[in-house]
């Protein structure tokens, strides 16, 4: 980093037609403040004043060099105040959960007033600070916790206490709320609205079975004879449907698989794929989804409309900077647009899979992404050609 290049950048091998040069770029997750003539992190404070944070700006590219510019943004209220917005993600989270962090890591605030993840044994992440393991968890999870039946406290050790909304009663142990806890397959571990205590309750979408106080999926075979199918909380029905069919509840009826049946005009009956047929058995009750890519494609863009957060790509809707359905080393970007067309109202972003800051692109026949090189192997690569080169130099002068 430096000489040649300016203070911040560093030389970077880049192509053009066959063969390679070299210019001066920001680092990796790192771009250019135009003003300043600089490269800062993006996602941090940057340049910014209080408020804001330097993020990539999109609206405004080099094309010539292809320099990936970064301006400051206004950082988002979040609807809750124990919440803050992390930039990279765009998204708010609880302070002092795991979030979007890697494991050992919580979310919280900076000295600069941008989200970050933290663990260290002082600041706001020191009552969560685990010494053992030199991590920092969420308090009342399982945390670092080994032994059964004890959660994560504010004391930072692993333990249990009766008076704790985790305790179960019957085990006389805590369980993280919302895990499977001490309860059977189908159900979670729960604190009811006006109840303290968690306890063992049946998952969304599934019922509990009066005969065995189970809990299982309706239109799965469940507790039910073979051929059979459960119903609700007490009825079992004989399986209504002939191959190549699915039930639909509200019309009582089956409907031929990939026929519009009762679905509204585009979709079509499909399996309900939130059944996981390996833990919950084949669920035989019918859904509607998309017929194809234009079929759903106005329901689609309306989400994205109006949203500058989102970004239509593929018939879907995709959040900007995230890795969605790119390859390695690429996120979600807009598109080039007009700048009419950006600011249009009820107009949409459209997105394209862009390689992250500091990583090559490697393009098909129609410009499309196929893959992202880290810089460590451009370099190598560059370096090798450039040493290619001076050992050919060097063999022509001796012959």
């Amino acid at each position: 980093m430096g000489y040649p290049c300016p203070e911040t950048m560093e030389l970077s091998p880049v192509t053009f037609g066959q063969n390679y040069t070299a210019e001066c770029r920001c680092p990796p997750k790192t771009a250019l403040h135009e003003d300043e003539n600089r490269c800062y992190q993006i996602f941090t404070k940057g340049p910014c004043p209080k408020g804001y944070f330097f993020g990539p700006n999109e609206e405004r590219s080099n094309k010539t060099t292809k320099l990936h510019l970064g301006a400051c943004q206004k950082i988002k209220k979040c609807p809750s105040t124990n919440e803050i917005y992390y930039p990279k993600t765009n998204r708010c989270y609880n302070t002092l959960t795991r979030g979007p962090c890697p494991k050992g890591l919580l979310i919280t605030v900076s000295d600069e007033e941008i989200a970050k993840c933290e663990c260290s044994n002082n600041g706001h992440t020191k009552q969560n600070y685990y010494t053992q393991t030199k991590s920092c968890f969420e308090h009342f999870t399982k945390g670092p916790c080994k032994e059964r039946g004890a959660i994560f406290l504010p004391e930072k050790e692993c333990g249990c206490n009766d008076l704790l909304p985790h305790f179960d009663k019957n085990t006389e142990m805590c369980y993280e709320i919302g895990t499977a806890g001490p309860c059977q397959p189908g159900e979670h571990f729960l604190v009811e609205p006006n109840e303290y205590n968690a306890r063992c309750q049946c998952k969304a979408g599934y019922v509990r079975y009066e005969l065995d106080s189970k809990c299982y999926r309706p239109y799965t075979q469940g507790p039910c004879p073979a051929h059979h199918i459960l119903l609700n909380s007490t009825t079992c029905i004989v399986q209504p449907c002939n191959r190549g069919h699915l039930y639909f509840p509200d019309e009582g009826k089956c409907f031929r698989i990939g026929m519009r049946g009762p679905c509204a005009p585009g979709k079509l009956v499909t399996f309900d794929f939130d059944t996981k047929p390996s833990l919950e058995g084949v669920s035989y009750r019918g859904k509607c989804h998309c017929n194809a890519r234009t079929s759903c494609e106005k329901s689609e863009i309306q989400k994205c409309a109006g949203n500058k957060n989102n970004v239509y790509y593929e018939g879907r809707c995709y959040e900007l900077y995230k890795k969605g359905p790119c390859p390695e080393g690429a996120w979600m970007a807009i598109k080039r647009q007009k700048r009419d067309q950006i600011w249009d109202e009820g107009s949409y972003l459209e997105g394209i899979c862009e390689c992250i800051p500091g990583f090559k692109t490697i393009s098909g026949k129609n410009n499309e992404l196929i893959e992202c090189v880290s810089p460590t192997e451009i370099l190598a690569i560059y370096l090798n050609d450039q040493y290619s080169l001076a050992t050919d130099l060097n063999y022509n002068k001796n012959t």
